[in-house]
């Protein structure tokens, strides 16, 4: 627990914004114009038994009759996730070359930091939104390998956030974790831990990126647990 407070303490330091920024590379970042096909490949594994995001979206369509989709570190996706139906937006970290180059709605910014989220939680709280009821996230080159391995904790900082605004009914959170290697092993054990806190979980552990789908219940509880190993 001291590490993992020690991590936490140092992430959320002074340095904050420098940390954040070293750790994210947009130019590498090939999904900032990845269509919804592009994503139903990389997530096919987790996807089923449905065979694509869209088809996800209009399962819960048709059980909700209300849909809010989020793609977090994407720009281009949430029209085809959509369809005709529900209500989508994403986020996006993006500098000043890729402005104006985005194809759907987008809240852009560090979102390491407080503003894009209290940005979305205005969105989330206009009319028929209020839960998120898919989230992906496919940041894929998007955040640097060396600055994973330095502070861990940065591959599960933003699935925690994404998690606490999941439709507590079956909300979906559909997503490449950029885990150090030396953690894949871990991915294991934290995936019984959130199958014993009653969220259903299917982890594909040997994509190149693993990658793992969430579905959060009236059971769940509201904080996403950490990886075992950060409790240590």
């Amino acid at each position: 627990m001291t590490e993992m407070y020690r991590q936490l303490l140092e992430i959320q330091g002074k340095n904050l914004r420098r940390r954040r920024l070293e750790a994210t590379d947009p130019t590498s970042w090939g999904v900032f114009h990845s269509a919804v096909e592009a994503y139903d490949a990389v997530f096919q594994q987790v996807l089923k038994p449905f065979d694509s995001l869209r088809a996800l979206a209009k399962d819960i369509w048709q059980k909700n009759r209300r849909l809010v989709v989020v793609d977090f570190m994407g720009t281009n996706a949430v029209p085809g996730i959509v369809g005709q139906h529900g209500k989508g937006i994403s986020m996006a970290f993006t500098k000043p070359q890729l402005e104006g180059k985005l194809g759907a709605p987008v809240i852009a910014g560090d979102l390491f930091t407080h503003e894009p989220w209290s940005q979305l939680d205005q969105w989330l709280a206009l009319p028929g939104r209020k839960y998120i009821n898919l989230a992906v996230a496919k940041p894929g080159g998007g955040i640097k390998p060396s600055q994973i391995e330095k502070h861990p904790l940065l591959s599960f900082m933003l699935p925690r956030r994404i998690y606490r605004r999941l439709d507590p009914n079956n909300g979906f959170f559909i997503t490449q974790l950029n885990v150090p290697h030396k953690f894949k092993g871990a991915l294991f054990e934290w995936k019984d831990e959130l199958e014993k806190n009653q969220i259903e979980v299917i982890l594909d552990a040997d994509a190149e990126i693993p990658i793992m789908k969430l579905i959060k219940s009236t059971h769940s509880p509201y904080n996403l647990p950490l990886p075992p190993i950060f409790l240590q």
